[in-house]
Formats: structure tokens, sequence, C-alpha cells
């Protein structure tokens, strides 16, 4: 991924389990990114409806309580920055 700018890019991670969240959130802020992290699908496209201008990746748990991995690019699909 490019950035000109030199800024860090901005990941989104929506994952329900509390642990792992943490633990993904960390490795990559460590790695220099900058996190955006929800602990649901719903907070997760809001998040995504907010910062959609900064995203440069969406990692997503698959399986969910509200809504599949599946779901939630179907629903970030029509963005124009999620192709």
């Amino acid at each position: 991924m490019s950035n000109p700018r030199n800024q860090p890019q901005t990941i989104l991670v929506i994952e329900d389990e509390a642990q792992i969240l943490e633990i993904l959130q960390a490795l990559l802020e460590g790695e220099g990114y900058r996190v955006l992290a929800a602990s649901r699908p719903s907070v997760g496209l809001k998040l995504y409806a907010e910062h959609w201008q900064s995203v440069q990746l969406v990692l997503t748990d698959y399986m969910m309580p509200e809504m599949t991995g599946d779901k939630v690019f179907a629903v970030l699909k029509p963005w124009p920055s999620a192709y």
C-alpha cells in the first residue's frame, strides 16, 4: 500500500473475541499502523462510515454474533473506497 504523506496507514479490525482483538491491535500498532478496533460488526460498520476515506484495509472475523464477515463486506461493497 502506498502512503504518499508518510502517515500511518489505517486498518479497521472487526473481531468479537476481546483477547484476539487486543492482540491484533497491539501487533498492528507495533508495526506502525493506525488501528480502528471494533468488537461487533455494527461498531465496525459505524467506524468505517466515519473513517472510510482513511481506511486502507478491513480485517474481520468470519463468524460473529451479529453477522458474518461476508455480510460485513457485502455492506461495505457499495462504498467507493471498498475496491
